[in-house]
């Protein structure tokens, strides 16, 4: 929604897959019009806002026919519910362990209006837990894969005022990681952002206090957002003279992998 640009209205925990299927089929009346019913039904289940591709063919009883392809809104729900993550620090949008932090939630309508009235939602707060695997590509070529889960710390409701509201949030040391806030409107649509705590002084934190302890590398950027085609910039730990082994990941494949020299 244009006015809440930085406000996050999508669920990361729901994974949407979308369908394509066959809405009508039948023939025009006199007038070369069809009235096509539809019933799409996607609350639940989807994340946020949809879109929806509608792809048209009308034949003509010699066998030509003409053929469109038109994109529109789908709103699965009558009323979304965004969330908003305070700024952290330039490098990594990190926030800090042992301060309080104001988490801004809005509440909309299908046009992107807020709702008016007094709302309640439910908040939660998740630690997510980090699981190490190795897998064997189909590639014959193995890669050190990593899942999280969800550790649910708290939940409560929260009262939202004419569309906006906050919630108040803080973890102490040790617990750096990362974590995960999440809304729930009654109209069925969630809404969250995972983040990122740690200390001030993370770049010098013993490695053996990482998951994984020695096989995992606290390493840094010198951008937190790229645009296609830029070179990134990365700062890793090694001791001494070896190589590293660099993989390049989507979220469901390894992209290159390739042995990069390093120093000291």
């Amino acid at each position: 929604f244009d006015k809440y640009k930085e406000y996050s209205f999508d669920d990361p925990t729901r994974n949407y897959d979308p369908e394509t299927f066959q809405a009508f089929e039948g023939t025009l009346n006199r007038d070369g019009e069809a009235t096509v019913p539809m019933n799409l039904d996607a609350a639940g289940k989807a994340p946020g806002m949809l879109r929806a591709t509608f792809m048209t063919r009308v034949f003509e009883q010699g066998g030509s026919y003409s053929s469109d392809q038109f994109t529109i809104p789908y709103s699965p729900y009558t009323r979304y519910v965004g969330v908003k993550i305070p700024k952290g620090d330039k490098t990594r949008g990190m926030l800090l362990v042992d301060a309080d932090h104001n988490v801004e939630i809005a509440l909309v309508d299908e046009a992107g209006n807020p709702v008016s009235g007094e709302n309640k939602v439910t908040v939660e707060f998740y630690k997510l837990e980090w699981r190490w695997w190795w897998d064997q590509s189909a590639g014959n070529v193995s890669s050190y894969n990593s899942r999280y889960y969800q550790e649910k710390l708290s939940s409560s409701s929260v009262t939202l005022n004419n569309g906006k509201g906050n919630w108040k949030m803080r973890v102490n040391s040790p617990d750096w990681g990362r974590y995960l806030v999440r809304v729930c409107d009654q109209s069925g649509h969630c809404s969250g952002k995972i983040f990122y705590l740690d200390y001030p002084g993370w770049q010098n934190r013993d490695q053996s206090e990482t998951p994984g302890g020695a096989t995992m590398l606290t390493f840094s950027a010198d951008k937190a957002k790229y645009e296609v085609g830029e070179t990134v910039k990365l700062t890793i730990p090694t001791g001494g003279q070896g190589r590293a082994l660099v993989s390049i990941e989507t979220g469901s494949r390894v992209l290159e992998t390739k042995w990069v020299p390093v120093t000291g």
